[in-house]
């Protein structure tokens, strides 16, 4: 924009804030890594020496930073705790999604919310996001076998009252072979789940487990089977990763929707940010 002559003003800049803004600012871009713990402890490391306002907005920073490194450890209480304290300040995006999603992800109400398990299912789906995104390919992994395998578990239980440690052997498929351990309690793994929920429930839950979709998803256990996390002792690949995203997206992700819906949960909690607010926090 042209400025008209004689319009221009002087001001005074506060090198106390420029220096808080430079030195914040790589530890804040951090989050774009989803490093919310790097960006925590460097901002903690930060001495206070700056006026009451920028004392404030260091504050924020580091509550923000080190709430959201406590959710990416599963730690929603902790989170929660963390942006409780700050909730008036927060910007209403945060106020409006972030703040109700993690309260239904920390809830302990009696009797549990129906919602929380797949809202926690959707959680842990984003946190396996995270970690593909940051290269760790097995901890990506490691995290979708158990999705795939709580899904599962939270269908045999929610609908059928059936604990897929203690599985009464009358409701095993035929095809199933499993038995009971030295306590006389009959476990199944993920896959024998799938085969209780394809005997047992209608669609879209059956969907996973029977057809193309069915065959892909037994495949795509291999590369988990074969990860160093596993039993294996080679780490996963980038390419074996997209594929099992790939399946994700194109046939997991549908039908977790879809019996999310029939839960009762209305809207899903969110990816964690890459981007501090900057309402509330100038970056420069």
């Amino acid at each position: 924009v042209r400025v008209e002559a004689g319009t221009e003003q002087a001001m005074a800049a506060s090198v106390a804030r420029l220096r808080l803004d430079r030195t914040m600012a790589p530890y804040l871009g951090a989050w774009r890594r989803f490093a919310y713990h790097e960006a925590a402890e460097g901002l903690e490391g930060i001495p206070i020496t700056v006026n009451a306002p920028d004392r404030g907005r260091l504050g924020l920073a580091r509550a923000l930073s080190r709430a959201l490194a406590r959710w990416d450890d599963f730690d929603h209480p902790g989170a929660l705790e963390r942006l409780n304290t700050y909730a008036n300040r927060l910007p209403c995006d945060w106020q409006n999604e972030m703040l109700p999603a993690l309260r239904l992800l920390a809830g302990k109400s009696e009797p549990p919310n129906p919602w929380r398990e797949p809202a926690r299912l959707f959680d842990l789906l984003w946190n396996a996001e995270r970690r593909a995104d940051q290269g760790r390919f097995d901890d990506a992994v490691a995290r979708v076998y158990r999705l795939i395998e709580w899904t599962a578990q939270w269908q045999l239980r929610s609908r059928l009252d059936i604990d897929t440690a203690d599985i009464p052997p009358d409701r095993l498929p035929a095809g199933v072979d499993v038995r009971a351990d030295r306590e006389g309690k009959v476990k199944v793994g993920l896959w024998a789940a799938w085969q209780v929920v394809a005997e047992h429930l209608d669609d879209p839950a059956r969907s996973l487990a029977t057809g193309d979709s069915g065959a892909e998803l037994r495949d795509l256990l291999s590369i988990r089977n074969h990860s160093i996390l596993a039993h294996g002792f080679e780490p996963v690949q980038e390419a074996e990763w997209k594929r099992m995203e790939r399946w994700l997206r194109e046939r997991f992700l549908p039908v977790l929707e879809s019996l999310a819906k029939q839960s009762g949960l209305k809207k899903q909690p969110p990816q964690l940010p890459r981007e501090a607010p900057t309402s509330v926090i100038e970056i420069v």
